[in-house]
C-alpha cells in the first residue's frame, strides 16, 4: 500500500511538472505571435511611411521631366515637316546627343545623393561646397562631349553615311555646342534643387526656358516672322536661348 501510494504521489508530480511545461510552451509560443504580429505591424506603418515619403518626393519631379520631354516632342514635329533628308539627320542628331550627354555626363548622376545626404544631415556649408564641386564637375563632363559634337560630321562620314545628312548634323551641332556646358549646369542644378526640397523652382526656370525655346524654334525653322530659315539650325539655336533662359531664371532665384 506504501508503494502504491508513493507511486501515485510521484506520477501526480510528475504530471504536473509536465502541465507546467505545457503552459509555458503555451505561453511562449503566444508571446512569439504578439511579438511577430507586432513586427509585422511596424512594418507595414515602415513601409506605408516609407512609400509614402517616395510618392511626395518622386511626384515633384513629374512636371520637371513633362516640362523637359514637351522640347524634343515639339521639336520632332516641327523637323517632322520638313524634308526626308532632315527627319533622317534627325535621328543621328538625337543618337549623338543622348550617346554623349548619357555616358559623358554619367558622373553628375551620383550628384543628388550627395546633396540629399548633406541636405538631411542639414549640413548648410558642405552643400554649398559640394554644389560647388559639382559644377566643376559638370563643366569637365562637358569638354568631352563638346569636341565629340564639333567632330560629328567627319565621324558620320567615316561610318559611312551619306554627306548630306552628316553635313546637316554637323551643321546642327555647330551651334548646339554652344548650349551643351549650360545643359550639364542645369542638369547639377535641377538635382540640387530636387535634394534640397525646393522641388518647384526648377520647373518654373525649365518652363521660361521652354517658352523662350518655342517662340525662337518657331520661325528660325520655318523662316516666319521675318526670321532667316535655318531648317534644323533653328532648332540648335532654340536650345542655345532655352537654356540661357533657364540659367538665368536659375541664378536669379
Amino acid at each position: 500500500m506504501l508503494r502504491e501510494h508513493v507511486t501515485d504521489k510521484g506520477g501526480t508530480r510528475r504530471d504536473e511538472i509536465e502541465e507546467e511545461k505545457v503552459i509555458r510552451a503555451d505561453v511562449q509560443e503566444n508571446l512569439s505571435l504578439v511579438q511577430s504580429a507586432t513586427t509585422q505591424s511596424t512594418a507595414l506603418i515602415n513601409y506605408r511611411t516609407a512609400f509614402k515619403d517616395i510618392v511626395i518626393n518622386g511626384s515633384g519631379t513629374l512636371p520637371l521631366q513633362l516640362v523637359k520631354q514637351s522640347v524634343p516632342f515639339v521639336n520632332s514635329i516641327m523637323l517632322a515637316n520638313l524634308n526626308d533628308d532632315v527627319r533622317a539627320a534627325t535621328t543621328l542628331v538625337n543618337t549623338l546627343e543622348d550617346l554623349s550627354s548619357i555616358v559623358l555626363n554619367s558622373p553628375l548622376f551620383y550628384v543628388s545623393t550627395a546633396i540629399g545626404n548633406l541636405n538631411n544631415e542639414e549640413d548648410k556649408g558642405r552643400i554649398g561646397q559640394a554644389t560647388q564641386a559639382s559644377w566643376i564637375l559638370a563643366i569637365c563632363c562637358s569638354i568631352p562631349q563638346v569636341f565629340l559634337l564639333s567632330f560629328s560630321q567627319p565621324i558620320l562620314n567615316g561610318l559611312g553615311q551619306e554627306p548630306q545628312l552628316s553635313r546637316l548634323v554637323g551643321n546642327f551641332f555647330k551651334f548646339y555646342i554652344i548650349s551643351v556646358p549650360f545643359l550639364s549646369l542645369q542638369s547639377v542644378s535641377d538635382q540640387m534643387a530636387q535634394s534640397t526640397n525646393h522641388r518647384y523652382m526648377p520647373v518654373v526656370a525649365q518652363a521660361m526656358g521652354v517658352a523662350g525655346s518655342f517662340l525662337v524654334a518657331y520661325p528660325l525653322t520655318y523662316g516666319k516672322w521675318g526670321a532667316p530659315n535655318l531648317g534644323m539650325s533653328g532648332i540648335a539655336w532654340s536650345s542655345v536661348v532655352r537654356v540661357g533662359i533657364n540659367t538665368s531664371a536659375f541664378l536669379g532665384y
